[in-house]
C-alpha cells in the first residue's frame, strides 16, 4: 500500500491572515502528483484553520467559511483517497463531523500510527485557550501587515514545547514514541511542529511529515 501524508496546512478564510492564500494551486498540483502514485493521503491535522476568525465562538460557522474560501481542495478532501485525522487548530471537526485523533494501520506488519502530534503540546491541553488567544492574536496583527509576530510565536511554540530540530528527539517527541511503543507501534507519523524529519529511537521510527504552508510543501511517501 502506497500512503501520502500531508499536514499543517492550515487553510483559512481567504483575508490577510490566510497563510495560504492565493497558493491553492500550487498544492492542487501536488495532489494530482499524490493522486497518481498512492492509495491513500492522509491529512494529518490542521488542514483548515479555525482559531483565526474575526470574532471567536462559532466554530461550524468559521468551518463553512474556510471551506469555501477553498472550494476545489475542499470538495477534493471530502473523498477518497482522502482520510482526515484532526489536529489542535481544527480539533472542531472532531465534535462537528466525528473525525478521529488518529489512523492506525498495519502494512507488511509493521504496525504504523498516524497522529497530528498535539497530545503533549501544554499550548493545545493545560494552555489551550492562551495558545488559542495567541494564534487569534497574531492572526489579526497578520490581517494589519504583521507577519512577523506570527513567525515569531511559532518559533517560541516549538522552543516551550521542547519541540526539535535536525532529527533529534524533543519532549514532545519522545512522549509520541512512548505512548506508541506501549501500544506495540513500530512507527509513528506526526505533524504539528512544522519541522520535517526521520529520527530512530530504540527501534521506532519517527516521522514528521512538516507543512505546507507558504511555498514549501512537504509531504510523506510509505510504500
Amino acid at each position: 500500500m502506497n500512503i501520502a501524508v500531508i499536514s499543517d496546512i492550515h487553510l483559512g478564510r481567504g483575508d490577510r491572515a490566510d497563510r495560504k492564500r492565493g497558493k491553492d494551486e500550487a498544492l492542487i498540483r501536488l495532489l494530482d502528483y499524490l493522486e497518481v502514485h498512492h492509495e491513500q493521503i492522509i491529512l494529518l491535522g490542521d488542514v483548515w484553520e479555525l482559531l483565526t476568525p474575526k470574532w471567536p465562538g462559532n466554530p461550524q460557522r468559521e468551518l463553512r467559511r474556510v471551506r469555501a474560501a477553498h472550494p476545489e481542495l475542499a470538495q477534493r478532501f471530502a473523498h477518497p483517497p482522502y482520510r482526515y485525522v484532526a489536529g489542535n487548530h481544527d480539533q472542531a471537526v472532531e465534535a462537528l463531523e466525528g473525525v478521529p485523533q488518529e489512523i492506525s494501520i498495519k502494512i507488511d506488519q509493521v504496525h504504523i500510527i498516524f497522529t497530528h502530534g498535539h497530545q503533549f503540546d501544554i499550548w493545545a491541553h493545560h494552555l489551550r485557550y492562551i495558545g488559542e488567544f495567541v494564534v487569534w492574536f497574531s492572526a489579526w496583527a497578520a490581517r494589519l501587515g504583521t507577519h512577523a509576530l506570527t513567525r515569531f510565536f511559532d518559533q517560541l511554540h516549538n522552543l516551550i514545547t521542547g519541540s526539535s530540530r535536525d532529527a533529534q528527539l524533543g519532549g514532545l517527541e519522545r512522549k509520541l514514541i512512548q505512548q506508541s511503543r506501549e501500544r506495540h507501534a513500530q512507527m509513528t507519523v506526526m505533524g504539528h511542529t512544522h519541522l520535517p524529519g526521520i529520527v530512530e529511537h530504540n527501534g521506532h521510527l519517527l516521522v514528521n511529515s512538516g507543512h505546507c504552508l507558504g511555498d514549501s510543501l512537504h509531504f510523506v511517501s510509505i510504500n
